[in-house]
């Protein structure tokens, strides 16, 4: 039996904060500014607010977003754009880092469709040191209807 990949939290805030770094750079149009506060990571022109999900994979090794729906299954808080809807966030972004690609959602309307859809996709569980975070694997081509924009940069 295959064992399951584990992240590390340092590895994995790192990846993270790179993408916050790059995101920023690629949107200085919109006056980026990273945010102190933990419900946020990025806010964009005077006060629109952004989170930021960064992921490894390159889109051709991969057809699917991994939308989180429980950053901690240890604690049941909530991940990805569930946690966006619950802190009122405006914009969800999922980054490629690997093909510097950004796709921009509604967080609300992202929320609705999986919720009235969740049950057509994989349940993955993402196994990190101390604690681990539930999702979907859904599949970009399912979800390009709620797009507001992608940019590659």
């Amino acid at each position: 039996m295959a064992q399951k990949k584990v992240f590390g939290f340092q590895k994995q805030l790192k990846q993270g904060e790179k993408g916050e770094q790059f995101f920023m750079e690629c949107y200085h149009n919109l006056h980026p500014r990273k945010s102190s506060a933990r419900e946020v990571d990025i806010f964009i022109n005077e006060n629109e607010t952004v989170e930021l999900k960064s992921d490894s994979y390159p889109e051709s090794e991969t057809e699917n977003f991994f939308m989180e729906l429980v950053g901690s299954t240890k604690t049941g808080k909530l991940g990805g754009p569930y946690l966006s809807v619950q802190n009122n966030v405006d914009f969800f972004v999922y980054h490629y880092t690997t093909d510097k690609t950004f796709y921009w959602f509604d967080p609300k309307a992202l929320v609705k469709y999986i919720d009235e859809n969740g049950h057509e996709f994989k349940k993955r569980e993402i196994m990190n040191r101390g604690w681990s975070s539930l999702g979907l694997l859904i599949p970009r081509e399912k979800i390009a209807h709620l797009l507001i924009k992608k940019d590659t940069f």
